[in-house]
């Protein structure tokens, strides 16, 4: 029942047939938050259950706009974790059979980077995200997003992890594919090749390279740190937030 009212809340659409991927997923956003909360959790499972589809029938329903969350400092050093987990990531598969002091090395560099204690490397230059945006309700981009979300909706509950942590873990790849996607189109520029708009190629490029680590283990280090920065429902409420 879960699944399928927060994909009712996710599908919603405006009175003039548009859809606002980012007010639907603050909607979301809203809605787990209230779902989590220690006098909500404690319910029965039959009051519980009745809870789960009066305000996720109501999130889909209403018409008045949701008010964005303001970001907290918390959940914006999480989500900065999480695109750091992301590009090492990236970086190792990028060194493939390198020697292990060099892919340390350059672990150490981005790191730096990361902590504004050196210049952009490689394709990773943060100072780009405060220049650029990229807008996930464009027409080439959301469907693509809108389709992923969708599917990561469709999938709660297969894992181990709880149904929160598991979702907060799926946004924040999307919200780590935007980043890279506005970063791989600047370092494009950087190098001398032809500007390239972050279109519906080059977004769905950069959504798999995010998603690459999704094949990591509930049980392993590299999921408990996902875990970890992922952040619960300040993740969802930075997708909602941010146009990068």
């Amino acid at each position: 029942m879960l699944r399928e009212n927060l994909l009712a809340v996710l599908a919603r659409v405006n009175a003039d047939g548009t859809r606002d991927l980012r007010q639907n997923m603050l909607r979301v956003a809203h809605t787990l938050e209230d779902l989590t909360r220690s006098r909500v959790v404690r319910l029965t499972d039959a009051d519980f259950a009745e809870y789960v589809a009066l305000t996720t029938g109501f999130a889909a329903t209403t018409p008045q706009a949701v008010e964005p969350r303001p970001e907290t400092r918390v959940g914006r050093l999480l989500q900065h974790g999480f695109l750091f987990v992301v590009a090492a990531m990236r970086l190792r598969i990028e060194y493939g059979r390198a020697p292990r002091w060099r892919i340390r090395l350059a672990t150490l560099r981005l790191l730096a980077h990361f902590h504004r204690l050196a210049p952009a490397f490689g394709r990773v230059d943060l100072g780009v995200l405060r220049r650029t945006r990229l807008d996930l309700n464009a027409p080439e981009i959301q469907p693509l997003a809108y389709h992923y979300l969708r599917a990561s909706i469709e999938g709660l509950g297969a894992g181990e992890r709880p149904v929160l942590d598991d979702f907060a873990i799926a946004v924040s790849y999307l919200n780590a594919a935007r980043a890279l996607a506005v970063m791989n189109s600047a370092a494009g520029q950087s190098e001398g090749l032809p500007p390239r708009l972050v279109d519906r190629a080059a977004f769905g490029e950069a959504l798999m390279e995010a998603v690459d680590l999704s094949h990591t283990g509930d049980r392993g280090v590299l999921g408990r740190i996902l875990g970890r920065f992922a952040g619960g429902t300040d993740a969802v409420y930075a997708f909602a937030r941010r146009e990068t």
